[in-house]
């Protein structure tokens, strides 16, 4: 039986060469090296089972996930070629960008996932997708994993275009920012596989989510992302985020439309995190682009705080002082 290690809370600034394998072993797992020596070009049922295997005891050992969703997995799981995978995307109306990239994806009506090894460079590549889609599948199922637009939204919030378009771009970042970040952190980070680039996907993503979920914790981060619903998750942040003399009266089945700004904002956040990612490959200088951000989230713990009648402890703000330091007035 594989044992690991906790998943490790490690940013994805950190993710270079020279830091891979931060785990405490001297040398990598002999499970990594076995997945590692197959063959992506040839991958034999054995293979796709032991990695399968893998993924399922982790799951089991790391996420607050139900037994019956893990065991699941494993006939859950189609593999494509090239062809059929691309005939699959178009049929359930994947953007053409995806027709031509997507390694993998979780059809939710289907409740199956399906990869195909044909755009995988590496048999660590097809384990990484597969730990990806994996995620989605027990936590999707369930009615969260930060997905879909199954919540209830404000009229104003529907009205404008380009809110619209900024609220399904925060959607997408905490679903697939959120999902990628586990993916990295559990297959590169705790059990010890390179990152390569093809695991290196949802980059701008990734940053956001970490940033937000940071103060957090890695145990509440983890059990919002599997078990909570986004209407859940939408009826305690716009609990938090109301006026003080609302508070106690507000019809919580009619939302304020503070959730979707902060989706909104995430969506916002999310392409300029891409513009300053592009702009230090080109000129290798870096800004502080994640400082609204977490004055956000700053904002929202003081409140969540205050509307429990809790003071934040000292030594909490200050391991966390750059979330709290000179905030802004409002979310």
């Amino acid at each position: 039986m594989i044992s690991f290690n906790k998943v490790q809370s490690v940013s994805d600034d950190l993710a270079d060469d020279s830091t891979v394998n931060r785990i405490g072993f001297n040398e990598k797992p002999d499970y990594v090296k076995k997945i590692e020596s197959f063959d992506v070009n040839n991958l034999t049922p054995e293979n796709i089972d032991f990695m399968m295997g893998t993924i399922q005891g982790f799951f089991r050992e790391q996420f607050p996930v139900k037994d019956e969703d893990i065991d699941d997995m494993a006939n859950s799981v189609v593999i494509l070629d090239k062809n059929d995978f691309k005939e699959k995307l178009a049929e359930c109306g994947a953007p053409e960008e995806d027709l031509k990239y997507l390694t993998g994806f979780y059809d939710e009506e289907e409740d199956l996932i399906y990869i195909t090894p044909s755009r995988q460079k590496s048999a660590p590549d097809f384990f990484a997708t597969m730990f990806h889609e994996c995620a989605h599948f027990v936590s999707i199922r369930n009615d969260a994993g930060f997905s879909g637009e199954d919540f209830r939204h404000h009229e104003r919030s529907l009205a404008d275009p380009e809110k619209r378009m900024m609220i399904a771009k925060g959607l997408h970042t905490i679903c697939e920012g959120m999902t990628q970040l586990i993916t990295i952190r559990s297959v590169v980070y705790t059990m010890g596989f390179d990152l390569t680039p093809g695991m290196d996907s949802y980059i701008a993503e990734r940053e956001v989510m970490d940033t937000i979920i940071k103060p957090f914790g890695d145990d509440r981060s983890l059990d919002a992302y599997f078990n909570v619903p986004m209407e859940d998750l939408r009826l305690g942040i716009e609990r938090v985020l109301e006026d003080d003399d609302t508070r106690s009266c507000i019809d919580h089945n009619v939302t304020n439309g503070t959730f979707a700004d902060c989706l909104a904002k995430i969506g916002e956040m999310t392409e300029v995190v891409q513009e300053e990612i592009e702009n230090w490959n080109k000129t290798g200088e870096a800004n502080d682009v994640y400082r609204d951000l977490r004055y956000m989230v700053g904002n929202f713990i003081e409140r969540a705080a205050k509307a429990d009648g809790e003071e934040l402890d000292e030594d909490f703000k200050a391991e966390f002082s750059n979330y709290f330091d000179t905030k802004e007035e409002n979310v």
